[in-house]
This record gives C-alpha cells, structure tokens and sequence, in this order.
C-alpha cells in the first residue's frame, strides 16, 4: 500500500532527529546552520541540540541502538509535529528499522525527509506501514552553499513539496559564485 504524500502547512514544525551517523565539530556546525536556514524558511524547528553534542556512540553512530530508535519513535508520536527531518545519514539504520516500524505499527503516517542511510527507514515505513516519505536533503546538506557540492539543498523547493506546490526535487547544482 502506497499512500499519497500529506500535504503539511505552509510554516510546518518540524522535528529533526538524529537516526543514523555521529557528530563531528565540522557536522555539528553544519547541523545549526540547516536548522537556521529551516527556521528562517518559516519553520518551527524543535531539535535536541544536546543529541548533536554527545560523543559519537562507537565512534559512528549518534547514540545506541536504544537510544536511535527510541528518539526516532518519539518524534513520529509527537503531537504537533508534521514532518520529521533527518539530521544527517550515516550507517545503523539497518539496525533499527525493524524494531522503529513495529513501534510505530498503530500510529497514524507522518512524513519523514532525509537520504542516504535515511532510505532504509524510507523503505521500512513504505513497506511494512504503507507511510509515504522524501527522498530528500538532510538537515545538515541544507547548509550547503556550493555549487560544486553534490548536493546543493534548495530548503524552499523541498517545502514546496511538502505543502503540495510542487511534485518533486531536483538534486542538480544550483548556479551559484564560484569560489
């Protein structure tokens, strides 16, 4: 069962979360900058910072495999909240997916956008829950400025698609100043 995406408010909250990979300094940086350029896109962003800010769990991942699944489960049961965002890919997914679909097997879809290791629970929630999802940039690829990276994130274009003004994202460069 594939259900139509929901189309979300214009000024959605959103509920970023931290899924998969850990936090360098570098990443943590890139992490506040996305949620600034989400915020100021006209979103309410609510995020724990203190996630971000831990040590890598086993040096990849953002806390264990409890931990993962327990604020990925939260923050699809959170009232209020219309779209939950990825903070970043990474690896473990494939850890939690199973046990973060059975949790969730009662509760009502709600969207998630992110990539890479992301996909896996894009694939989990389609399959065994029938929930629609995007394919989408991670917070931490929103604060992408260059052009030259594989994936500059245009955070206008994927609210577009989540308020139901366009039908989908393109992950082409975007013009921009050469450096």
């Amino acid at each position: 069962m594939n259900a139509a995406l929901p189309v979300v408010p214009s000024r959605p909250t959103v509920r970023v979360v931290h899924p998969s990979g850990g936090f360098t300094p570098g990443r943590r940086r890139r992490l506040r900058a996305g949620v600034e350029r989400l915020e100021r896109a006209g979103c309410r962003v609510r995020w724990d910072d203190g996630i971000s800010a831990q040590a890598q769990y086993r040096g990849y991942l953002s806390g264990s495999d409890r931990q993962r699944r327990q604020e990925l489960v939260a923050a699809f049961t959170e009232p209020g909240v219309d779209v939950v965002w990825a903070a970043r890919g990474g690896s473990g997914a494939a850890r939690i997916a199973r046990a973060v679909t059975d949790a969730l097997d009662a509760a009502p879809p709600r969207l998630l956008v992110g990539f890479s290791d992301v996909t896996t629970y894009h694939a989990a929630l389609n399959q065994r829950l029938g929930w629609p999802s995007v394919h989408g940039p991670v917070v931490t690829s929103l604060a992408n400025r260059d052009p030259r990276q594989d994936a500059v994130a245009d955070v206008d274009a994927v609210l577009a698609v989540l308020t139901g003004d366009r039908t989908a994202l393109s992950f082409e460069p975007q013009p921009g100043p050469a450096r």
